[in-house]
């Protein structure tokens, strides 16, 4: 998220997370969004550049005091937030940035987030789907954030990053906690809450209250009890207590038998495994019927999921709700479990195609490679789930070696399922009998490849960053799957992406599947590595599913 809605994010996430969200001058901030909307994201990318520097450090905070008064930021104030916030306000929250102390790193770590857009490493689907809904709320209030969020892609997972800078500046301690449906205050840092108010001092708002710490934090947690639908709570209370930010507290509600609090005896729930949490509930069952056993499906195979059976008059594409984390939907056919391939993650659980009448089994993802824990781990996983790619062996992925020309073209024909063993192909360097034959020339029957030139396929080459975005954008639109292309500025390095691959690049963009690196750059030229290749191959599948529901 390196986007000047970062310096607004900063105080919203951080520093003000009720008053700015949801409390007493939530104006100023739409103010502030919809004037923002208004530019590009070059634009706006300039504009965190220029405060980066700022709010990083003490002296930072200092000099934009110094410019601020001396009316040396007055032009490019003037153009971010107009007159909704007058310069005494402004110094207050360059101010604020000195409650979270220098030697910390962490202000340093939050712009890093912020201006690389790094997502959080492991994060759970949990995680992520919690942040999701947490977003739409903001985007009910905020309608320009959302155009910002999606232009400039900030993504959950790079939300979730930010919110797990809260804890640390809370004495690494839940600020909130979650009980019976309900947000609560959990604990507040009193030192932060001290220089905070410090800062603030004598502000008044536009209500007339004056603006404490503890009163920001109250505010964030009726924002959230009145705002986030009763459905999506527990949803939400999840994500916030995987980042840290959240307690969620068994229910005190006796649910018969012994009515204990933890996961033993008859009574109470564990945090750890909620069937309820797992399981839809009934009126979430409109295309499907959830049900407790099915003859063949043993406990072995069900693997602490739940099975479904959908409904004759069922649609091609439905939506399966589910709290389970990293969920993968099966399809029980001649007694095993075959993974449904086009199902994709969506806001409620499962986004899939399936057949009427269909006995399905949705469990979490098995996921058997040690060295690939990194930002790719969920893409590999989902992928390798489905069948469609591979490790270099049982427990390795090697997911920062490159991957070859044949190796892509495998994931794309595989995730299609348009190899033909019986087609045939002349390329020079494309031996028949080789591993990869049939899918190099199923992709070439398809006019999905063309070769490298004087009849070769170009096998055991690395491929080109560009050369993916070809592929990729060549089998979607074949599949009717196209979007409005992106501005040839959305890269710096526009001019260096060949001109047969140009309009794919910003085709593909477009659609989210390739962004460029934290200069702004595509570098068409750059070898892919493996789990980059996962990402813009799930990145397929996930168009490829939502075109179908459409």
């Amino acid at each position: 998220m390196k986007r000047i809605i970062s310096i607004i994010l900063a105080v919203v996430l951080v520093i003000m997370p009720a008053g700015v969200i949801s409390g007493e001058d939530s104006g100023i901030l739409d103010s502030v969004l919809n004037k923002l909307a208004q530019y590009t994201t070059e634009q706006r990318d300039g504009y965190i550049s220029y405060f980066r520097p700022f709010i990083t450090t003490d002296t930072g905070v200092s000099a934009a005091l110094l410019n601020l008064d001396s009316g040396a930021m007055d032009g490019i104030i003037q153009e971010i937030v107009g007159d909704s916030v007058d310069k005494p306000t402004l110094r207050r929250v360059f101010q604020s940035f000195t409650c979270i102390k220098d030697e910390t790193g962490i202000r340093l770590t939050y712009a890093d987030i912020l201006q690389k857009k790094i997502e959080l490493e492991n994060a759970s689907d949990a995680t992520l789907k919690g942040m999701e809904k947490l977003m739409n709320v903001l985007y009910k209030r905020y309608p320009a954030a959302e155009k910002i969020f999606t232009e400039d892609r900030i993504t959950a997972g790079v939300v979730a990053n930010l919110f797990t800078i809260i804890p640390e500046i809370n004495e690494s301690k839940p600020m909130l906690k979650f009980k019976d449906g309900e947000f609560d205050v959990n604990f507040v840092s009193q030192t932060f809450a001290d220089d905070f108010d410090a800062v603030w001092d004598g502000y008044i708002s536009k209500t007339g209250k004056t603006v404490t710490y503890q009163q920001m934090v109250d505010t964030l947690v009726t924002f959230l009890n009145s705002k986030v639908p009763q459905s999506d709570k527990s949803s939400v209370a999840t994500a916030l207590d995987d980042l840290g930010v959240c307690k969620k507290e068994s229910s005190s509600q006796s649910g018969g038998g012994n009515g204990g609090t933890g996961g033993g005896g008859n009574g109470g729930t564990s945090d750890n495994n909620k069937p309820d949490d797992t399981k839809p509930t009934e009126e979430e069952t409109g295309n499907y019927t959830v049900l407790e056993s099915y003859d063949g499906i043993t406990d072995e195979l069900l693997g602490g999921g739940f099975i479904i059976k959908t409904k004759a008059d069922t649609a091609n594409v439905i939506e399966i709700s589910t709290q389970a984390q990293s969920p993968m939907l099966y399809e029980f056919s001649g007694g095993k479990l075959v993974p449904v391939k086009y199902s994709v993650p969506s806001e409620k659980g499962i986004l899939a195609q399936v057949k009427a009448d269909g006995v399905y089994v949705v469990k979490s993802l098995s996921y058997p490679f040690a060295d690939a824990n990194g930002w790719g781990k969920s893409f590999i996983a989902a992928l390798y789930n489905r069948g469609i790619i591979n490790g270099k062996s049982e427990t390795a992925f090697e997911p920062d070696a490159s991957i070859t020309r044949e190796e892509f073209v495998k994931l794309v024909v595989e995730l299609f399922d348009l190899n033909d063993t019986a087609l045939k192909v002349d390329f020079k360097d494309v031996a028949e009998g080789a591993w990869y034959y049939s899918y190099v020339a199923s992709a070439y029957e398809n006019n999905i490849v063309s070769g490298i030139g004087e009849n070769m396929f170009g096998t055991g080459q690395k491929i080109k960053r560009q050369d993916m975005a070809k592929i990729i954008n060549t089998v979607l639109e074949a599949n009717g799957i196209r979007a409005d292309k992106a501005s040839s500025s959305v890269f710096k390095d526009y001019g260096t992406i060949s001109d047969y691959a140009k309009d794919h690049v910003l085709a593909i963009f477009g659609l989210g599947i390739i962004s460029g690196d934290d200069n702004g750059n595509f570098n068409p030229n750059q070898f892919a590595t493996r789990q980059e290749a996962a990402k813009m191959v799930y990145g397929m599948l996930t168009a490829y599913v939502n075109s179908l529901k459409e």
